[in-house]
C-alpha cells in the first residue's frame, strides 16, 4: 500500500511507537514516567479518553505532518476465541477508559470475562476492536483457526458485533481484494491491485553513505 500510493519508506517506516502494557499490574506501587503513568494522572477533561485515544491526542495533537501509532505489546494482546482472560484485561485496558488500574485486577476472572463481552459488544466498543474479535470468533466456529486465508465470501451482515454499513462496505472491499484480476472497480474507482507493480523500483532515493 505504501508503495502504491509512492509515499516515502524511510519516512513511513517511523510512524509505529511501542507502548508496554505488561508492568500495568504493578502500575500504583512504581514510579514510572509511562504513557499508562500518564495516563492515570490526566486532567479531569480527559477523564472519558480511553488510553488509545490519549496516546493520539498526547502524540499526534501537535503532529499534523505524521500520525504515530501506537503498538501496544505485553499481557498477550493478540486478539484469540475463545477469549483469554489476557486478551480481555488488556482490551479492556486500551480501549475503555479508566483511572484506577487495580480495579480490573481486583476483579475475578469471570467478572472481567463479563465485562469484556458486554464491552465487546456495545456500541461504544471501536469497530477496529469488534472485528478482530468477530475474525477469530468465525474462524473458530468453522474450524479455521490454522487455515491459510481463502477468497471465499463471507456474509458481513450476519455479523454478530452490527456494524454501520460503511464499515460493511469496507468489508466487502477487503473481500473483493482477494480476487485475481489485475483492475478492480471499488466504489467507482478503478484500482490497480498491484499485480504487475515493479516492486524494486525506488520511488525516492535513500543515502547508503553511513
Amino acid at each position: 500500500m505504501v508503495l502504491l500510493a509512492d509515499l516515502p519508506l524511510v519516512t513511513c517506516s517511523e510512524t509505529i511507537q511501542t507502548v508496554s502494557i505488561s508492568d500495568s499490574a504493578k502500575l500504583g506501587s512504581t514510579k514510572s514516567d509511562t504513557l499508562l503513568t500518564k495516563y492515570k494522572k490526566r486532567p479531569e477533561e480527559m477523564e472519558y479518553l480511553s488510553l488509545a485515544e490519549y496516546f493520539h491526542e498526547v502524540k499526534n495533537s501537535d503532529n499534523p505532518k505524521k500520525e504515530i501509532l501506537p503498538h501496544f505489546v505485553g499481557m498477550r494482546n493478540n486478539p484469540i476465541f475463545p477469549p483469554t482472560i489476557s486478551y480481555a484485561k488488556s482490551t479492556l485496558l486500551i480501549n475503555k477508559p479508566w483511572r484506577d488500574i487495580s480495579s480490573i485486577y481486583q476483579q475475578t476472572d469471570d467478572d472481567v470475562m463479563r465485562e469484556f463481552l458486554h464491552y465487546i459488544y456495545s456500541d461504544i466498543c471501536p469497530v477496529s476492536v469488534k472485528a478482530a474479535f468477530q475474525r477469530v470468533k468465525s474462524r473458530y466456529e468453522e474450524h479455521r483457526e490454522f487455515e491459510e486465508h481463502a477468497d471465499t465470501e463471507v456474509n458481513y451482515e450476519g455479523n454478530e458485533c452490527a456494524l454501520e454499513k460503511e464499515d460493511l462496505d469496507l468489508f466487502h472491499v477487503v473481500n473483493t481484494l482477494t480476487g485475481t484480476e489485475k483492475m478492480v472497480d471499488i466504489m467507482g474507482y478503478n484500482i490497480d491491485r498491484g499485480l504487475m507493480y515493479n516492486w524494486s523500483e525506488k520511488m525516492y532515493k535513500v543515502s547508503d553513505s553511513i
